[in-house]
């Protein structure tokens, strides 16, 4: 519909972006480099933060395309209410390729354990080194998950090295890490993702467009700034606002994307954010 309108072959704001969406910024770059680094050099752990909307989650899929998924599986664990020993139970089923065993509150940790010993043995001798990425690791409730977490990435296959350790959340996980020295100590490497800076911002939303068939600009250069402005460089925000602009210009059949539209567009995300806080 409004696509074809500004002459674009797909969506170009999408919440499920392509390899071809993905904008490499300075700090996001710096970031994969790190985190690269340390899954290929067996370096333990890393820690990925950053508020939310910045881009966290679409960062680890980019390094789970970069990374040999021959030798570095990655295995996301993406529900931070889990308990210690649901957490253990949960690693033992995806490290050993059973991931429809329901995670039950029965099994009990020493099993979970020697289960998670011998999924690493057999995935070293065959070359394999899986990474646990952590999402949304600032909510946590349990002090325990994160000694379970320690203690799988202490464990020593024979013949391989141990998994790798990706902690990804909000600013605050760093002090629920610092509260555990054994296991901040195996933090090798620590990165952040901040909101764009106003460059580029404009420089994500021209790629995004680009990405999507944009072959004339579509967002004048006041629209551009306003939506800076109102997602503050978050991401998340700026695909939205984006979106909306989009298709409030196509409503209005206007040339290009202008600054009414922009307005319009964060007075609508405005009240979704209040309506959810409610």
């Amino acid at each position: 519909m409004h696509q074809s309108y500004w002459g674009l072959l797909r969506d170009p704001f999408s919440t499920q972006p392509t390899w071809d969406d993905h904008y490499a910024s300075e700090a996001g770059e710096e970031a994969l480099l790190r985190l690269r680094y340390v899954v290929e050099q067996a370096r333990g752990a890393g820690l990925l933060v950053g508020e939310t909307g910045v881009g966290k989650s679409h960062l680890l899929q980019v390094l789970a395309q970069q990374l040999d998924p021959r030798r570095h599986p990655v295995i996301a664990l993406r529900f931070p209410q889990l308990n210690a020993a649901e957490t253990l139970q949960y690693l033992s089923s995806e490290l050993s390729g059973d991931s429809e065993r329901p995670v039950t509150r029965t099994t009990g940790l020493d099993g979970a354990v020697r289960a998670i010993e011998r999924s690493l043995d057999l995935l070293a001798g065959e070359g394999i080194s899986p990474v646990i990425a952590v999402e949304d690791a600032h909510l946590i409730e349990d002090p325990g998950v994160f000694q379970v977490l320690r203690l799988v990435l202490d464990l020593q296959p024979l013949g391989g090295t141990p998994p790798t350790l990706l902690l990804v959340g909000e600013p605050a996980v760093r002090n629920q890490v610092g509260r555990i020295a054994p296991l901040a100590d195996r933090i090798a490497v620590h990165c952040e993702l901040s909101p764009f800076e106003p460059h580029e911002t404009d420089r994500y939303v021209q790629h995004r467009l680009a990405a999507a068939g944009a072959g004339e600009e579509i967002f004048t250069p006041a629209a551009l700034s306003a939506v800076h402005r109102h997602s503050g460089g978050a991401a998340r925000r700026i695909n939205r606002l984006c979106d909306l602009g989009l298709l409030l210009g196509f409503a209005a059949e206007a040339d290009m994307v202008d600054v009414r539209q922009i307005e319009s567009a964060a007075e609508e995300c405005a009240v979704t954010y209040r309506r959810r806080a409610a």
